[in-house]
């Protein structure tokens, strides 16, 4: 493998997306090389794990990393041995992520790469994989906790503030996912002021609404065709409506009639 070939470079399709709840570790302050921890809204709030360099970055599952950490022994041994030009030894493979050592100007470094999406690729150094290894339990620690705890909140909330949602804005029954996001984009970005989540209840009301507004309206969109119904309630029916006000006025968000169109409004107390 050349050096251009592990140049690090900007890549057309290396746009990082946003994860919840998201732990970040530093690897190597100077070389900017970090472990980024967090749930991802698009795998279903499964925990995704990211090595992230200057330009690059990686997505490992922590199946694939705990198969990393059982063989770390193993990989410093090979990391530590001279470097040969031009070769390259696989460590490891699965049906996403490949793992090897190369020679890289004039030291051995271990890749870890997608051979599913171009571009997906880190290297570190052996000083990077001890520093790994001095942060294991932390970060098995952390893992474990979004797995089993964080992800059952979010999710939870989710379908919280998709019931809300859906009971207090109005939507057409015929609305898209796509249109019901729309929707969710335009609502008051402090959605935590809404005390949607118990008050003794960590919130990720914001980060819900940034980072996974297309699962709260694909939640939404389900309660529509469930419940067979259009959300929200009927502005021009003036006793529906009121029944509703009575229902909700502890809400700070609104439905109002202005020039005969349905509006909602937020007041912050």
């Amino acid at each position: 493998m050349t050096e251009r070939d592990v140049q690090l470079r900007l890549d057309g399709d290396m746009s990082l997306a946003e994860l919840i709840d998201t732990t970040d570790f530093v690897i190597d302050f100077i070389g900017r090389k970090s472990i980024s921890i967090g749930l991802d809204p698009s795998r279903d709030f499964d925990v995704s794990i990211r090595i992230i360099t200057p330009s690059r970055f990686v997505c490992i599952t922590a199946d694939f990393l705990r198969r990393l950490y059982s063989l770390m022994g193993h990989i410093l041994s090979i990391i530590t041995d001279p470097p040969v030009k031009s070769l390259e030894k696989l460590l490891l493979r699965d049906e996403t992520i490949t793992l090897c050592k190369i020679s890289y100007r004039g030291n051995n470094m271990l890749v870890i790469e997608s051979h599913r999406q171009k571009g997906r690729r880190v290297l570190l150094s052996r000083r990077n994989l001890l520093k790994l290894q001095d942060m294991q339990w932390i970060i098995n620690e952390v893992i474990a906790q979004k797995s089993n705890i964080i992800r059952h909140m979010v999710m939870g909330q989710t379908d919280l503030m998709a019931a809300y949602l859906y009971a207090n804005i109005p939507a057409e029954k015929s609305s898209s996912v796509e249109e019901i996001t729309a929707i969710i984009c335009n609502i008051h970005s402090d959605l935590s002021t809404l005390n949607i989540v118990p008050k003794n209840e960590y919130s990720f009301a914001n980060q819900i609404k940034l980072f996974a507004h297309k699962q709260l309206a694909e939640c939404w969109h389900k309660k529509m065709r469930e419940d067979g119904t259009a959300g929200g309630y009927p502005i021009n029916d003036d006793v529906t409506a009121a029944a509703a006000t009575a229902d909700v006025i502890e809400w700070p968000i609104r439905l109002e009639e202005i020039d005969g169109s349905a509006m909602f409004s937020y007041t912050n107390y």
